[in-house]
């Protein structure tokens, strides 16, 4: 078989897809929703599962305003002079889940902390300035503190919650490991997506004082819809789909489920983390460090910030196989700042996936300030794995623990499977 530069192909007729006669979003609404600052716990359940529809391109809506919650005051709107802000990117929740046919499929515990971990290491600045700043990710710079003026994400997210009401549409292939790059329609199927509120001083960052934590904001939910992408495929496409479901037509789906851990709080110097849990064919991991009074949620610390913690040291042990073998040298040290070898290590993670000609949201001195640690489990020796491909994960680091203890929080990429198989003109789906 031989090919033809594109050049040369004179007389080729271009190529026209019809096999989509129409898309459209379809409002899903919770299945109880109380408007307010009271409610912790939403369910959007699709119920028509006649239909084509496809998660990945489908959005959450979500409509919120920051009120006061001080005596006599609560409910009010924030006074023009308030310092008040949603902690960067999707802060909003702390544990979100997505169900199958009343099984988990995909669930993030720490929610908020995957997520801007995921943000800084993969987004593209284009994408972060237009598509993420329509669910509030503005990335924090200079200092990125809640007390620094030079913060120009702060002073965006301020002015924003200032105004009053936001509506954020977050696109739901962001939120899941399932949905991440799962770009296929599904029917037969009934999906239930559920989230849970993240504790207001998670959510928010203020400064101290009059302007900040002495109005005591608070999130006021005004709506929660899950906008679902409903296909209508070509008449030829839909006699071609149902004549492999009736054939009884088997496929299997592979995805990178996002898990994210917290250790406790940590006062030792020579920490190890274990992540207990046998976690299957673990391919990322990202390593972040916080104090354990910003990790738990304090108003006055930003939660979508992580710290240096002078951490010197960093390795990992799979399976009690170390990686990698010359562990992570760092020095954060005003004047020394060397931390190039674990920056490069982000960007490597970065330029497989996304835009080779773009990097991600972290340049040198930003990940000098904020530091994520990469490492490329898929990298390790296949022998380091059980047959099963499950690991016990360990974190070995030397670090200056905050005065009042840190936690390390431990995001890892790991590979999930399941079957989706044809009966009648309906899909089933099976995990394994």
């Amino acid at each position: 078989m031989s090919l033809t530069h594109p050049q040369f192909r004179v007389f080729s007729s271009p190529m026209d897809d019809f096999s989509v006669e129409e898309m459209n979003y379809v409002e899903v609404l919770p299945d109880s929703e109380q408007i307010g600052t009271s409610q912790t716990r939403w369910e959007l359940t699709h119920k028509a599962i006649d239909s084509f529809i496809n998660l990945h391109r489908s959005y959450l809506m979500v409509q919120v305003k920051v009120v006061r919650g001080d005596a006599g005051q609560v409910g009010n709107a924030l006074p023009n002079t308030a310092e008040v802000s949603i902690s960067n990117g999707v802060s909003l929740f702390d544990r979100i889940t997505l169900l199958c046919n009343g099984s988990v499929i995909s669930e993030v515990n720490n929610y908020q902390i995957a997520q801007q971990v995921l943000a800084l290491a993969e987004m593209s600045k284009d994408y972060r300035d237009n598509t993420a700043s329509v669910y509030n990710h503005h990335t924090d710079t200079n200092l990125m503190t809640n007390a620094d003026g030079g913060n120009t994400g702060k002073e965006k997210r301020e002015a924003n919650a200032i105004a009053g009401l936001q509506t954020f549409y977050i696109p739901i292939c962001s939120m899941f490991g399932f949905t991440r790059y799962m770009d296929k329609v599904f029917r037969g199927l009934r999906f239930q997506i559920q989230l849970h509120k993240a504790d207001k001083q998670v959510s928010l960052n203020t400064v101290a004082g009059a302007n900040g934590v002495d109005l005591q904001p608070e999130i006021y939910f005004n709506k929660v819809r899950l906008l679902m992408c409903n296909v209508v495929p070509s008449p030829a496409i839909e006699a071609s789909i149902n004549s492999r479901l009736n054939q009884g037509a088997v496929q299997q789906l592979r995805w990178d489920e996002v898990s994210c851990y917290k250790s406790s709080s940590i006062t030792d110097a020579n920490p190890r983390f274990r992540i207990a849990s046998q976690i299957q064919s673990a391919k990322h991991l990202f390593v972040t460090i916080q104090s354990t009074a910003t990790a738990n949620g304090a108003y006055t610390s930003n939660t979508g910030k992580f710290e240096p913690s002078a951490t010197t040291e960093m390795s990992v042990i799979v399976n009690n196989k170390k990686y990698p073998l010359l562990p992570y040298t760092t020095d954060f040290a005003t004047g020394n700042g060397d931390a190039v070898r674990a920056f490069m290590a982000l960007q490597e993670y970065k330029s497989p996936f996304k835009n080779l000609n773009d990097s991600n949201l972290l340049n040198y001195d930003d990940y000098k300030t904020t530091p994520i640690w990469y490492f490329s489990l898929s990298a390790i020796e296949p022998t380091a794995f059980s047959v099963e491909g499950q690991a016990d994960i360990e974190i070995q680091l030397k670090f200056t623990p905050d005065g009042n203890g840190s936690t390390i929080w431990a995001t890892v990429l790991h590979e999930r499977n399941a079957v989706v198989s044809g009966s009648s003109t309906q899909l089933t789906l099976q995990q394994l």
